[in-house]
């Protein structure tokens, strides 16, 4: 446990972060995670809509489910908030580039598979009900979140 809290604290020392132990170690609840998979997708959508042409159908998304991606946002900056308490905003503003640099980087690195997988979330996103957003995002596969670990996975291990 020691020896994961201080190449957790090397790696974020690495990345210019900084995250107390408390932090690493705590797994993000349920609807924390729903807040940090919301903002993952979202900012895969914002990739497709700047580099797949994909722009006025997430303005549609953005549209359509503005009061969910609103609801979620604010859970995602309490997040942050309860974890890093004064440092919250460098930590989040952090953690959404670092997002965006993930997306970035899968695009570049296949931007024909980014750009279908993309453009079927928003096809599906725009015949929902908005009282099907959450389960879509659940259900959505996402890359390893940076500094996260979701309470759900670790309840999922033998």
């Amino acid at each position: 446990m020691h020896r994961r809290r201080l190449i957790a604290a090397a790696l974020a020392a690495s990345l210019g972060i900084g995250v107390p132990a408390t932090a690493a170690e705590r797994c993000a609840t349920p609807k924390e995670e729903a807040a940090l998979r919301t903002r993952a997708v979202q900012t895969d959508l914002m990739m497709a809509a700047l580099s797949c042409g994909e722009r006025e159908r997430y303005n549609s998304f953005v549209a359509m489910f503005r009061q969910s991606l609103g609801r979620e946002g604010g859970n995602f900056k309490s997040y942050f908030q309860s974890r890093y308490g004064a440092r919250a905003t460098t930590q989040l503003n952090s953690y959404v580039t670092q997002l965006a640099n993930l997306a970035s980087q899968r695009y570049s690195r296949e931007p024909g598979e980014f750009c279908a997988v993309t453009k079927n979330q928003l096809s599906e996103l725009l015949t929902l009900k908005t009282a099907e957003f959450a389960a879509f995002i659940a259900r959505q596969p996402i890359e390893p979140l940076p500094n996260v670990t979701f309470c759900t996975a670790q309840s999922a291990k033998p």
